[in-house]
């Protein structure tokens, strides 16, 4: 019995989705250049083949809330990780800089 791979609402609209030049790229090479790549080249194709996507956004936002692996939305696997681990820290410094204001105290953190 096969699984049927569910797709995101968002790919339809998808620029890699419909996109038949790269479909026969990798049927010919049998390479995804979204996941099988060197480091430097996946970054690179990203960064050019994402940036013009209509729903990159929304793509990026699902591999982070799924923790899918390969390119998605313009980055690396790593470099949503390490982003969004980044934003997170900052979150948490600002909710401290706002409770520290709530209670009166003088934060330990610098206001930017």
């Amino acid at each position: 019995m096969f699984k049927v791979l569910k797709y995101p609402a968002f790919y339809e609209q998808a620029k890699c989705a419909n996109d038949t030049r790269l479909f026969n790229f990798m049927q010919e090479t049998r390479i995804d250049p979204f996941f099988d790549l060197p480091n430097k080249a996946t970054k690179e194709f990203l960064a050019y083949y994402c940036s013009t996507c209509p729903v990159r956004s929304d793509c990026r936002l699902y591999a982070l809330r799924t923790n899918q692996l390969g390119g998605w939305g313009g980055e690396t696997y790593w470099k949503r990780i390490r982003e969004d681990q980044a934003q997170k820290k900052q979150f948490e410094e600002l909710q401290e800089q706002m409770q520290a204001l709530s209670l009166g105290v003088k934060s330990t953190h610098s206001v930017s």
